[in-house]
């Protein structure tokens, strides 16, 4: 599980930079293109880039947390608290989007 995490971190943060460096908003499938203010584009690739980028941050590290705990228990609560902290992670990042939308 160790190795899985640490390639989906790894993933993600190149997925994240990519998006970031290139501009590359047609790869986000919850942004409509025609609705983004063409002025606010670089600031979308930014916003999204840095998401991406962060959770791919929890999950690198989530890689070398779990490596740490033994028992089941702990595994547990280790994995929910990451999940929550994903699903905050998410709701901040699509109420955030509405910046870089067409008025």
């Amino acid at each position: 599980m160790n190795i899985l995490m640490l390639c989906t971190g790894i993933g993600l943060a190149l997925l994240g930079a990519g998006i970031w460096r290139y501009k590359a908003t047609h790869l986000l499938s919850n942004v409509d293109s025609n609705q983004v203010d063409p002025s606010k584009k670089d600031g979308l690739a930014r916003y999204a880039g840095l998401y991406c980028i962060g959770v791919g941050g929890i999950f690198f590290g989530l890689s070398f947390v779990i490596e740490r705990f033994t028992t089941e228990r702990e595994l547990l609560l280790v994995i929910g608290g990451t999940v929550v902290l994903i699903m905050i992670a998410t709701a901040i990042y699509l109420s955030g989007l509405g910046r870089f939308m067409k008025k």
